[in-house]
């Protein structure tokens, strides 16, 4: 779970002012963690699902925040403290990238076969015990930057179901 209070941290793993702050871990522990799977078994072995969420939609979320913070590096030299953290200059380039996810899990639920998926089962369906890639997602960007929502996703009606 992100903290938040970084007082005690020498130097801070993510600079409070920073609205990607939570974001940022979300990516280091799914990257570092790849979705509790990958830790005892080869990449041939890994389910297709799994493959695509690595392969396609970490890298492109990773360029979502490197277009809203340029300096940020996804090493782990912040982690160790070797490079002080980065702040975001703002957080649209993420929002869009949540709006497309969106916009794709809306395009799966049109479909049964597509909702039965286990590609829709790791992005997009909540479970009991946790939260899917989307959801989580959503609330690590929540965290830093409440107002994320903004004027336009307010103002737009959903797609037709």
């Amino acid at each position: 779970m992100p903290r938040d209070d970084w007082s005690d941290t020498v130097p801070p793993l993510q600079h409070p002012d920073d609205p990607l702050r939570f974001v940022k871990e979300y990516v280091w522990g799914l990257a570092m963690d790849k979705l509790g799977i990958t830790r005892h078994r080869r990449y041939t072995d890994l389910p297709d699902d799994v493959k695509f969420v690595y392969n396609r939609v970490v890298p492109a979320l990773v360029d979502a925040i490197l277009a809203d913070d340029p300096d940020w590096n996804p090493d782990d030299e912040w982690l160790k403290g070797r490079r002080p953290p980065t702040v975001a200059k703002g957080t649209a380039a993420l929002r869009w990238f949540v709006e497309i996810q969106e916009l794709q899990k809306a395009t799966f639920e049109l479909s049964s076969d597509l909702l039965n998926s286990a590609l829709y089962d790791r992005l997009y369906r909540d479970h009991d015990r946790h939260g899917c890639f989307l959801s989580d997602l959503r609330t690590a960007l929540m965290k830093g930057d409440p107002e994320w929502r903004g004027p336009y996703i307010d103002t737009t009606p959903p797609l037709p179901t």
